[in-house]
């Protein structure tokens, strides 16, 4: 379900893209030269996004839980799976809400958008929503400020390779996968 899931916003987005003046073209320029080199960037709002969350997991029960429901959702996490599912919702979700999105409705819109998908509608994961959101207003800044989408790539595939490997300490004890 992952796989055609993000094959059909991968599709999304490429469709969408080429539709609009700047072409299918525009989603794979590379980032301009600043004085801070994009991968840089991407990979110190990688960390904000995961160190935040984890210091806040550990005083709020209620992040615990949610951490707890994620795993349950994704389980069994082992290291493939964590590589295929990072690296298509990272390179997915970014051509698409970073793309034609944030191009057609500019980045505050398009990271409320990204929220939204992220809880479903279900008011349970809502702190992930609101996690999303912030993530997505970061990727956001993060394409505006170096014209590229390989910052908010990088950014998304890492806070998902590292959150997923967080999340396997919430495995129950008997199917906790081995390190």
């Amino acid at each position: 379900m992952v796989i055609s899931f993000h094959l059909a916003v991968f599709g999304a987005a490429v469709a969408w893209q080429s539709l609009l003046p700047a072409g299918v073209a525009a989603l794979w320029r590379p980032p301009k030269d600043l004085a801070i080199p994009w991968w840089v960037a991407a990979l110190g709002a990688s960390w904000l996004l995961v160190l935040g969350p984890a210091v806040l997991e550990a005083r709020l029960p209620a992040l615990r839980d949610l951490a707890a429901e994620l795993y349950t959702s994704i389980a069994p996490v082992t290291p493939l799976r964590i590589a295929v599912f990072a690296g298509l919702s990272g390179l997915c979700e970014e051509l698409l809400f970073r793309g034609p999105v944030q191009e057609t409705l500019t980045w505050p819109v398009a990271a409320l958008l990204f929220g939204a998908l992220h809880g479903g509608g279900s008011r349970r994961l809502w702190l992930w929503s609101a996690f999303a959101v912030i993530a997505g207003m970061l990727f956001g800044a993060l394409v505006d400020l170096y014209d590229s989408l390989s910052p908010a790539i990088v950014a998304h595939t890492t806070v998902n390779a590292i959150n997923m490997q967080r999340l396997r300490q919430y495995a129950p004890v008997a199917g906790r996968p081995q390190r």
